[in-house]
């Protein structure tokens, strides 16, 4: 009897152990998945701004029966899976500018590490729907950043006038000169 209560006392030492292996596991998980995006609200999230420029030729669907979560499907308007080569390049730029946003915005870890974001002239290939989804992307980023630096790169002056530092309170060029600078040849 001693025997077996003590086989029973080192196999609950054991448990307990692996138990509190499994929830340090587990912290760090959480922890990881607070640092990444969640492709699912990503995707609904793409979705639902390009559906909002009225002229939505795809959506993004989970592929259900993928042995890995987080793969994605193309569907165009007539419900029919589509290759990622039958998409524009502004189609291709929308959805990457679109997932990076939601990036930026699905990082917990905003207060406490600063970043440093470049958008390299984010209006290429896109039509003038997709440029001004770009626009108000980036005006509310702007707007609502106070911890991250943004550096923003054009060659389009509208997009460069509507996506400058404060553009919302002051249009006067002296108000905005010293914060926004302009190069030029």
């Amino acid at each position: 009897m001693n025997k077996v209560q003590g086989l029973e006392k080192k196999y609950e030492i054991e448990f307990n152990k692996r138990k509190d292996e499994r929830n340090i596991v587990q912290q760090k998980l959480n922890g990881l998945k607070k640092q990444s995006v969640d492709e699912e609200l990503a995707a609904n999230i793409i979705n639902k701004k390009l559906q909002q420029l009225g002229n939505q030729s795809f959506t993004l669907v989970e592929v259900k029966d993928a042995d890995q979560k987080g793969q994605y499907t193309i569907k165009g308007l007539d419900n029919r899976q589509r290759s990622i080569n039958t998409l524009s390049t502004g189609e291709k730029n929308i959805v990457a500018f679109l997932w990076f946003i939601c990036s930026l915005e699905g990082n917990s870890d905003r207060s406490t590490n600063p970043k440093v974001i470049l958008f390299d002239d984010p209006m290429t290939s896109n039509d003038d729907t997709c440029q001004y989804l770009i626009i108000s992307e980036l005006q509310r980023l702007i707007k609502k950043n106070s911890t991250d630096q943004l550096f923003i790169f054009t060659h389009n002056i509208h997009f460069y006038l509507n996506t400058r530092y404060k553009w919302w309170k002051d249009n006067r060029k002296s108000s905005y000169n010293k914060t926004t600078p302009k190069l030029q040849d």
